[in-house]
């Protein structure tokens, strides 16, 4: 057990699994402080089969010297991409971004069920209709970014058009 190592302070420790970010903190703490190692936290965003493709991003925090000392070995997983100093952005942003992959995949899901019962072919709507149309929406989300960071919900968002909808 970790508890049983006295000393890391020649060894640097990249952790590349899920957690909070308060998880990635008391590590961080236990590692550096305690143990006296270097350490990155990271999350890896795509699954096993997509790993060491150029597109593949593992995202990592902590000190930059640490993170550009490990680059090279990140690199043989795929793209890694340091989102910050604070140990625990990594975590923070992988369960942003898992969180915005549950909803898309549930509404996927979900339009699939409408077009099959309507008798559209689900292959034909995802290549004609559905990429197209979630292509479009992504050029959305950094304006609904911004009226989130700036509290101001007024006309043309779609979450209001949602609404009125509804």
């Amino acid at each position: 057990a970790l508890s049983d190592v006295q000393d890391l302070s020649r060894r640097t420790i990249i952790n590349l699994t899920n957690g909070s970010p308060g998880q990635a903190r008391q590590m961080a703490t236990l590692l550096q402080s305690q143990k006296g190692a270097r350490y990155i936290h990271g999350a890896i965003m795509v699954p096993p089969l997509l790993l060491g493709q150029p597109t593949s991003v593992t995202l990592c925090s902590g000190p930059s010297d640490v993170f550009r000392a490990c680059t090279s070995v990140l690199s043989a997983l795929g793209t890694p991409r340091h989102v910050g100093e604070d140990i625990s952005q990594a975590s923070l942003l992988d369960n942003a971004l898992l969180s915005l992959m549950g909803g898309i995949f549930e509404g996927w899901v979900q339009a699939l069920a409408i077009v099959q019962r309507g008798g559209v072919d689900e292959v034909e709507f995802a290549t004609g209709l559905a990429g197209p149309f979630v292509k479009a929406m992504a050029d959305w989300l950094p304006r609904i970014a911004e009226s989130v960071r700036d509290e101001q919900y007024v006309g043309g968002s779609p979450l209001r058009m949602q609404l009125e909808a509804l």
